[in-house]
C-alpha cells in the first residue's frame, strides 16, 4: 500500500503477535421489527413528539389490513367464479359432443338397417373417431400445460408478513 502524500510504499505483512487482539467482551444488541406497525419503542417516541400520532398510525395500519383482506377476498371470489365458469363450459361441450356422437351412431345404425352398410359404417364410426381424436389431443394438451418441476437446493423460506 502506498501513502499518497509521500509516495512511500509500506509493507502490510505482520505477524500474528503484532496484530491487536479482538475484544472479548463484545455485546451485540439487535432488534428486528417486521409488519405494519413500527416497533413499540418507536411508536412511543412518535407519541412523545406528536400526541395522538400513535393512534393515527395504528388506525392506518388497521385500514390497510382491512383493505388487503377485502382485496384477497375479491381475488378469491373472482378465481372461484372463473373456475366454475370454465367447468360449466367444459360440461356444456361434453354434453353437446355426446349428443352429436349419439346422433351419428343412431343415423349410422339406421343406415345399416336400411341395407346401406358402407354409409352406415362410415357415418356411425365418424363420431367415435372424433371422440378418440379429441381425447388424444386433450390429453396431450393437458400434459403440455403441466408446470415444470422446480428443484432448488435452498430450504423453503417462510412467507413474509
Amino acid at each position: 500500500m502506498s501513502d499518497p502524500r509521500t509516495g512511500e510504499v509500506s509493507s502490510l505483512s505482520a505477524t500474528q503477535d503484532e496484530l491487536p487482539e479482538p475484544p472479548r467482551d463484545l455485546i451485540v444488541d439487535s432488534d428486528l421489527q417486521a409488519g405494519g406497525l413500527p416497533h413499540p419503542h418507536t411508536l412511543h417516541g412518535y407519541e412523545q413528539v406528536l400526541p395522538g400520532l400513535a393512534n393515527r398510525i395504528a388506525a392506518t395500519a388497521e385500514r390497510l389490513a382491512e383493505h388487503q383482506m377485502d382485496m384477497d377476498r375479491r381475488k378469491a371470489e373472482t378465481i372461484d367464479h372463473a373456475v366454475r365458469e370454465e367447468a360449466a363450459a367444459v360440461a356444456r361441450g361434453q354434453n353437446r359432443a355426446f349428443g352429436v356422437a349419439g346422433l351419428g351412431l343412431l343415423i349410422g345404425g339406421i343406415l345399416v338397417l336400411a341395407d346401406h352398410d358402407w354409409a352406415g359404417a362410415v357415418i356411425g364410426s365418424m363420431p367415435l373417431v372424433g371422440i378418440l381424436v379429441a381425447f388424444l389431443k386433450g390429453g396431450a394438451k393437458q400434459v403440455a400445460q403441466l408446470p415444470e418441476p422446480h428443484v432448488t437446493d435452498s430450504p423453503p423460506q417462510s412467507p413474509r408478513e
